[in-house]
């Protein structure tokens, strides 16, 4: 399998370098543009991303002094990673990259730099840390943790064994590659939040010989899938994908990172990859790790890093030039990672994925029952028309209803759902029959009231009902289909 480039050469007066433009597209073929773009991460790559440049909706500034892949959002140019030259000339081609963006109209970040030394001048902000493993160094971890070493025998108890895979097994239309593709369905499917763009979509397949393949198997039958990248400058690797059933047995990815780092004797160093918003980061970022927890679970994934003891964590950066603005750029980047708009990939995760609706359910529910204290306190309880103990006992069906929900949004399994329902129903039944008995009462604020004790259940309900049965559907092997590119 190849990749084409479709070059267009853009000539701007007064740029003080001429630069290409190279669209990756899938057809089978290789050209002189990507052979050269090969050349320099091999040469150069020196951050983990560095190979995700060759993903789709990336393009590349080529400068005589090197290359700088990037993605074009229409408003900022995010670089993936360092400039790709030599260690002297970083900090030049960088500036030259930063001065043709500008002359057309662009902003500019670096994304996932790890050395911020050659961008003297400008702020780093750091986006997070990555565990770094040295290979040689995993058996000795391995030897003095014995909880690693008992996921490692759970697994293999169950018969999953890991094997390296030729990248000849995955070719377009080979059983394999079709399984891969159903793996990753499910995965993606099984997220909080809608399938991610820019350096984290799933895109096993660019540059296949460049890649080390791994599955888990468990009598025939392949649980999961793993593959690696390479990471030249340091002699080293990062784990990109791993793909895995939602229910295979326990220890099946702590097997999968024995297989990579055994594999990898001959490499200095294996990272996972970035936990994103953790370490010390600045308060606003770890502001935005708080207000964004109910898509994604960034503790949740630094603690599963850490759990399998790296030899340290590298701190990860994003570069943004001098006069530009932090926030601004961190913003290009969320947009850049969610495909265009932050509204739309919002609404769409916490539509459309299990445990959006708890979410977008306990937050109100919470207000409504402070709501509902507030006006026993203040002695207005004939607004609902029932009486403070009344009130009272319904708030205490209500906190169960909102425990129930925090649960499900944390792990939204069927059972867990299905339990919410069940509550939000009989909530829903409880307040319909008390509004048929005491009316909507003779004030405005008696119909707002009553309209939100009546209609608020039946939406959760109808809402919670629809969520367990998408995640039903997901625990059966159902799952939607999903855009992947190069499958």
């Amino acid at each position: 399998m190849g990749t084409r480039y479709d070059q267009t050469l853009s000539r701007q007066k007064g740029l003080r370098a001429s630069f290409v433009l190279q669209s990756f597209a899938m057809d089978g073929s290789a050209d002189q543009s990507r052979a050269r773009s090969l050349d320099a991460l091999r040469e150069y790559g020196r951050d983990a991303v560095c190979f995700q440049a060759l993903e789709s909706g990336i393009v590349v500034f080529e400068d005589a002094l090197g290359i700088v892949p990037y993605a074009d959002t229409g408003s900022a140019w995010l670089a993936v990673g360092s400039p790709l030259t030599a260690a002297d000339s970083v900090a030049s081609l960088a500036a030259r990259f930063i001065d043709a963006a500008r002359r057309r109209g662009r902003r500019v970040a670096f994304v996932g730099v790890e050395d911020v030394s050659p961008f003297s001048g400008h702020r780093a902000l750091l986006l997070g840390e990555q565990p770094v493993h040295e290979p040689s160094r995993w058996p000795a971890t391995l030897a003095g943790k014995k909880s690693l070493r008992e996921q490692l025998r759970r697994a293999r108890a169950k018969g999953v064994v890991v094997r390296r895979v030729d990248p000849s097994e995955l070719s377009v239309g080979s059983p394999l590659r079709s399984r891969v593709r159903e793996l990753a369905e499910a995965w993606l499917a099984s997220r909080r939040i809608e399938p991610l763009q820019f350096l984290v979509a799933v895109e096993p397949f660019h540059a296949m010989h460049e890649h080390r393949y791994f599955v888990a198997e468990q009598y025939g039958k392949v649980l999961a899938f793993a593959s690696t990248i390479p990471i030249p400058a340091k002699r080293g690797f990062m784990l990109e994908d791993v793909l895995r059933e939602d229910s295979v047995p326990n220890g099946t990815v702590d097997l999968i990172v024995d297989a990579v780092l055994r594999d990898a004797a001959d490499a200095t160093s294996v990272t996972l990859g970035l936990a994103p918003l953790t370490g010390a980061v600045p308060a606003w970022l770890a502001l935005l790790r708080s207000a964004t927890r109910p898509l994604f679970d960034f503790e949740g994934l630094r603690s599963f890093k850490a759990r399998l003891l790296p030899s340290r964590w590298d701190p990860v950066y994003l570069v943004v030039p001098e006069g530009e603005s932090a926030l601004v750029s961190v913003i290009e980047c969320l947009r850049a990672f969610a495909g265009g708009s932050l509204v739309r990939f919002g609404v769409l995760s916490l539509v459309r994925h299990p445990s959006g609706p708890p979410w977008v359910l306990m937050i109100p529910l919470a207000g409504w029952i402070a709501l509902r204290f507030l006006v026993v306190l203040t002695g207005r309880s004939e607004h609902f028309g029932a009486d403070a103990r009344t009130i009272l006992a319904w708030s205490a069906l209500d906190v169960v209803l909102a425990v129930s929900l925090f649960r499900a949004a944390l792990r939204p399994r069927s059972r867990k759902l299905a339990f919410a329902t069940t509550i939000a129903l009989a909530v829903a039944i409880r307040s319909a029959i008390h509004v048929a008995d005491v009316g909507f009462g003779a004030s405005w604020l008696d119909v707002v009231l009553r309209s939100i004790l009546l209609v608020a259940p039946i939406v959760g309900t109808v809402l919670l009902g629809l969520s367990t049965r998408r995640r039903r559907s997901l625990e059966r092997g159902v799952h939607p289909a999903i855009a992947l590119p190069h499958f």
